[in-house]
Formats: C-alpha cells, sequence, structure tokens
C-alpha cells in the first residue's frame, strides 16, 4: 500500500505540474493572441502592455518580442523597436525581424543600415514585393540604380500587372538619360492603370526631354483631368502652353491655379509674363503686382518696364 501510494502520489504531483505549464503556456498563447488582436486595430499602447506580461514570464517569446518591436515602430519609438528586432533576430533569424528593423532604420534616416537588412530579408524571401519596392527605394537613395532596377524587374516577375514598378523603373530611366526608354515604361504602367495621373505627369516630362511639346500637353491635360488639385502639372501644363505660344489655354490653366491657391505668387507671375507675351498690359499689370505683393519680387523688374510707363507721362506734363 505504501508502494501504490508512492506512485499514486508521483502521478498527482506530475499531473499537478503538467496542467500548470499547460495553464501558464495558455496563458502566454492568450495574452500573444491579445497583443496580436490589439496591433492589428491599431492599439498599439494596448499591444505593448500584453506582449511585456508574456515576456515578464518568457524574455524568448518570439511572437510577443515581434509585435511589441512592430507596435514601437508605429508609434515612432524607434531607438525601442530597433531593440526588439534585434532581440527577435538574436532567437530566431528570418525575413520578418530584418525587414521590420530595415524599416525602422529607414525612418531614421541609415540607409545603409537599412539596405544591408533588406538584402538579408530577401535572402529569406526574395520574392517578397514590399521588401522589394523597399530595397529598390534604398538602392536609388543610394544612387545604385542598377540595383534598383534589377529589384523593380523583380517585382515584375512576380506581379506582371504591378503598374508602380513600371512607373518606377520610367522614373530611374528618365535619371540616366533614357527618356526614350523611360516614355515606353510609362506608357505600359498607363495601360495597366489608365487613371494614374503621376504616371501621365512623368512621362510629359519626359517628352519634354525629347521636345516633344505637344505630346507633353496632351498627357499633362490628361493628369489635370484625373487629379484636378495638382498644382505641378498645372504648372508645367502653363509654361508648355507658354513655349507654344498657347497664352489663351496658358491663362486659363493658371487662373486654375489661382483658384485653387490664392495666394500662389508665382502662378500670377506667370500668368503676368503671358498676358504681356500676349499684348495683355493692363490684366498683365495686375497679375505682376499681385505678384509683387506676395513675394515674387522678380514680378517688380517687369513692372518697372511695362507698368509704369504712363505714370511718368503724366507726371511730366
Amino acid at each position: 500500500m505504501n508502494i501504490t501510494l508512492k506512485y499514486f502520489s508521483v502521478i498527482l504531483f506530475l499531473l499537478l505540474l503538467t496542467f500548470n505549464l499547460i495553464k501558464c503556456a495558455s496563458k502566454d498563447v492568450v495574452e500573444n493572441n491579445f497583443a496580436s488582436e490589439a496591433y492589428n486595430e491599431g492599439k498599439y499602447l494596448t499591444a505593448i502592455t500584453f506582449s511585456k506580461k508574456v515576456l515578464e514570464k518568457d524574455p524568448s517569446n518570439y511572437q510577443a518580442i515581434m509585435i511589441k518591436g512592430k507596435s514601437n515602430l508605429k508609434l515612432n519609438n524607434y531607438h525601442d523597436a530597433i531593440t526588439d528586432f534585434n532581440n527577435a533576430i538574436n532567437i530566431k533569424k528570418g525575413f520578418e525581424p530584418y525587414y521590420y528593423r530595415a524599416r525602422t532604420y529607414l525612418e531614421l534616416n541609415e540607409i545603409k543600415n537599412a539596405s544591408n537588412d533588406l538584402e538579408k530579408a530577401l535572402y529569406y524571401n526574395p520574392n517578397n514585393v514590399d521588401a522589394l519596392f523597399n530595397y529598390a527605394y534604398v538602392q536609388t537613395l543610394l544612387d545604385n540604380y542598377e540595383a534598383a532596377l534589377e529589384a523593380y524587374n523583380k517585382v515584375i516577375k512576380v506581379d506582371p500587372l504591378n503598374s508602380n514598378a513600371y512607373v518606377n523603373i520610367g522614373n530611374l530611366l528618365g535619371r540616366m538619360g533614357e527618356s526614350d526608354l523611360a516614355i515606353q515604361y510609362f506608357s505600359k504602367a498607363i495601360s495597366l492603370k489608365p487613371n494614374d495621373a503621376l504616371a501621365y505627369f512623368n512621362r510629359a516630362t519626359e517628352k519634354l526631354i525629347i521636345n516633344d511639346k505637344k505630346g507633353a500637353i496632351k498627357d499633362l491635360t490628361k493628369s489635370v483631368s484625373i487629379d484636378s488639385n495638382n498644382i505641378n502639372s498645372y504648372f508645367l501644363l502653363a509654361e508648355t502652353m507658354i513655349q507654344v505660344k498657347d497664352y489663351k489655354s496658358a491663362n486659363m490653366i493658371l487662373s486654375k491655379i489661382t483658384s485653387i491657391d490664392p495666394q500662389n505668387a508665382r502662378a500670377y507671375y506667370l500668368k503676368g509674363t503671358s498676358e504681356l507675351a500676349s499684348n495683355e498690359k493692363d490684366k498683365a499689370c495686375v497679375d505682376l503686382r499681385k505678384a509683387g505683393e506676395l513675394g515674387y519680387y522678380e514680378a517688380y523688374e517687369l513692372i518697372t518696364k511695362n507698368c509704369l510707363k504712363k505714370e511718368k507721362g503724366k507726371s511730366k506734363r
């Protein structure tokens, strides 16, 4: 009986110990789930609170460390986030901690560190589109255009319908002086996403470089029809209209800019110069004075040459 009782006591102890371990583990799982749900709902402080509770009992809990790190990143606690991702990498190297540490380094403007971490992240997941985009962006900042192009081309292999990749390749080719080829990529992006105002704007800038003003005007007109508040497109369109001596159209576009932004001194100045070119001096003088009042002091030179002659003539009489 004593032996039986002894064995029974040992078994009971082991069962209780197992139950307590399962209970603790279950509690950790629950708190991790709470942390994950809070993160997904944008409640980052709550996510950190639950993660810390897990880590107090299990400092090497990878999931809790990652949730805490990503939450710190969202809250702009970048140095805390770096510490968390360092700890995660020490526990388990992989795509996720390197990728999120890279994004944190980007926020801190530590471009080379971001580049190194993105390379490591892509080693574990070479076809991740977000990581490829970030890597290409970083290589562009580092003036490594060939590496950036390679990354964007990998995006296209993974996702052939990704119009943003074609736009970014076009931008890179434009920087590299390959305007004709850049136009082809912008055209591909537009075929995939016909309402991409930026793609039309970018294609127009390359068309201007190769002196295709007619094509640029067509693209810029399309761009502003899609995004009616894009002042950059309006300005480039107006300037191109002035170059082709379509002053009436240029003045209409510049009036649109001043209706969007009544304090835009440059718009009044350009409108004044356009009106001078079309012999509308009275209107030009009004717009040039407005530009000067708003701080565009170059307007005063034109005012002196074109708007003060009558006043001088009257004073002589």
